[in-house]
């Protein structure tokens, strides 16, 4: 099985999290692969939502989910406590829950292929 990864990380803090949540799905047997939202190709974009896409990330990140006859399967939030960062407190755990959960809910890893946008801050 194979997630996909959506963030929109400006200072580095959602692909941090990112990170860690590939780290322990890894564990579980599961790739991650990891993109920003700003790597989304144009083309898979109206104009109207590439204007939009940094006011409303999770609508359109599902949006193109949908496009591609894909599913979300989950999705949570990590806050960033000031502009620039640090994660808040605690943020390593709930990535870790979050990881736990998924697998937990696809049965262990041994559910179809699936992937999940997940946006951290």
């Amino acid at each position: 099985m194979t997630i996909e990864y959506l963030h929109a990380s400006r200072f580095g803090n959602g692909a941090m999290a990112a990170e860690r949540f590939k780290e322990q799905m890894a564990v579980k047997g599961v790739d991650v692969d990891i993109r920003h939202i700003r790597e989304v190709r144009a083309t898979e974009l109206s104009p109207e939502e590439e204007l939009a896409k940094y006011q409303r990330v999770r609508p359109i990140m599902n949006e193109l989910l949908h496009s591609k006859g894909l599913v979300r399967v989950a999705e949570d939030k990590i806050h960033v406590t000031g502009l620039k960062g640090p994660l808040e407190a605690g943020w390593e755990t709930k990535v870790d829950a979050f990881a736990a959960a998924l697998c937990a809910s696809l049965g262990g890893g041994a559910a179809a292929p699936a992937r999940a946008p997940r946006e951290a801050a």
